[in-house]
């Protein structure tokens, strides 16, 4: 008699422990929450972030549906190509997509993405570029996914109170990804290079 219970109470705890290592790991799941909350609060909570999380979902799937009709967008998903009824008619490869940022104290850090059909670039290019505008190259990052090539590169402002000038390194970097070449006597003399 004594045994069943001492069973009944070992299986009550081993349920009791298993549910407070679920209910963590749901709470790890969660955005970081202000609070410590009590499990109907965590439950609720967590309901709510699933559905604000489905509807983040279609509202982007809804988005990406829109863009695939316009011309020269690439959607990701493998059932949907390049071009402008998402089928891969067009012969000509999309325009690159080129990011620039700038943020930090004095807007000390760049951030340039690209993302581009073609590689058409060498990344030693990208860096002059960089550079000829008075960035220094951080860290540079390149993957090469679902045929477009992504190049991420942080970069350190040289003279912040001077800054770069974002609407010329946008169109120099267009001009490179694009394919002109972007080597010009004053550039050659400004490397070293005569």
């Amino acid at each position: 008699m004594n045994s069943s219970r001492d069973k009944r109470n070992l299986k009550e705890r081993e349920r009791r422990t298993n549910m407070k290592n679920l209910l963590a790991l749901l709470a790890s799941l969660l955005p970081s929450p202000d609070k410590k909350l009590a499990i109907p609060g965590l439950l609720n909570d967590a309901t709510r972030y699933l559905k604000n999380l489905q509807e983040r979902i279609e509202e982007l799937k809804r988005a990406r549906n829109e863009l695939c009709e316009k011309p020269y967008v690439s959607c990701m998903d493998s059932n949907v190509k390049v071009a402008g009824s998402c089928s891969s008619t067009s012969s000509s490869p999309p325009p690159p997509v080129i990011d620039i940022n700038i943020w930090g104290v004095g807007d000390s850090t760049l951030e340039v993405n690209i993302v581009s059909r073609s590689k058409k670039f060498l990344l030693h290019d990208l860096v002059r570029i960089l550079q000829e505008e008075g960035a220094q190259v951080i860290s540079l990052v390149y993957h090469d996914s679902h045929n477009s090539f992504i190049y991420t590169l942080k970069s350190k402002v040289l003279y912040p109170r001077i800054g770069v000038e974002t609407s010329n390194l946008r169109n120099r970097l267009t001009e490179l990804a694009n394919g002109a070449t972007d080597i010009d006597k004053d550039s050659l003399i400004r490397s070293g290079f005569r």
